[in-house]
């Protein structure tokens, strides 16, 4: 099962006001793609993008960018999809924004797999003495495992040291 490429991310003719004109309404609605993030989420996906480009985009841009990067989520969920109809169980691997619950991945996953269990993990860095205080928070063998600190956009979060 393959995702699709950043090239072919790339490549989307993209209208802000009507998504992708590179893709058919079947396809819109296949992906999840016609339904529409709350508009806080939009509004925060869209400020991550801008942060994440120092603030050097021009405003125009920022939409375009705020749907491929949707356009990726729906596309590892419909690759997701495929796999768990073929094979049952699947683990993905992805990147922070990409798991996170409230417009990432577990999003379009839950729309078309109503009885599946979807478990979204968070990989956080943190400073040493953060890390020191969680271990010791957690339980006295140091498993790193913090539950409910973000229970809206995953399901669990593992602190990792900064390197």
């Amino acid at each position: 099962f393959r995702n699709v490429t950043r090239v072919q991310t790339c490549a989307l003719p993209i209208s802000s006001k009507s998504g992708s004109t590179a893709l058919t309404t079947q396809d819109l609605d296949r992906l999840g793609l016609n339904v529409h993030f709350d508009k806080s989420i939009m509004e925060m996906l869209n400020n991550e993008i801008k942060e994440a480009h120092c603030g050097m985009l021009p405003e125009t841009v920022i939409g375009n960018m705020a749907f491929a990067q949707r356009y990726r989520d729906a596309t590892l969920a419909d690759v997701t999809v495929q796999a768990v109809n073929t094979h049952g169980a699947v683990i993905v691997l992805a990147g922070n924004g990409h798991v996170r619950q409230d417009r990432g991945i577990p999003w379009y996953l839950k729309r078309r797999l109503n009885d599946t269990k979807i478990l979204s993990i968070l990989l956080l860095e943190v400073e040493d003495c953060i890390l020191h205080f969680l271990k010791h928070l957690i339980n006295p063998q140091h498993q790193l495992v913090i539950e409910c600190l973000f229970r809206s956009i995953e399901d669990l979060i593992l602190p990792s040291k900064i390197l």
